[in-house]
């Protein structure tokens, strides 16, 4: 498990086709990090409006994530951890979180 006490984490996971794009695993996951002392979790699942999310096609979505994931403070990633949900290997876009997480030095971890 991931110490991740003054981290700034992005939560990934499944969203498409999932009950309310899955809201409610990714805030018992955000709480629980928050509860770990991370400095800053990225909630996905709360970013846009619901009737914004159903608008957009998954390809918008997916650029604004990554744009989202691979953002930077000085030329070294801003987030410390991609924190991967139970079912990010479902997900075809978890699994390009993935990908360019470990490509930009981000550190992946389950929780």
């Amino acid at each position: 498990m991931c110490d991740f006490k003054d981290k700034r984490v992005y939560l990934s996971g499944a969203m498409t086709g999932m009950h309310d794009w899955n809201r409610d695993q990714f805030a018992e996951a955000a709480r629980y990090i928050r509860s770990q002392g991370a400095a800053h979790v990225f909630n996905p699942a709360f970013l846009a409006p619901y009737d914004v999310i159903k608008a957009k096609k998954h390809e918008s979505y997916m650029i604004h994530e990554l744009h989202e994931l691979t953002s930077n403070m000085d030329g070294k990633p801003f987030y410390d951890v991609l924190a991967q949900l139970p079912g990010w290997d479902k997900s075809y876009g978890a699994q390009v979180e993935q990908i360019v997480a470990m490509a930009c030095g981000i550190e992946v971890v389950s929780v």
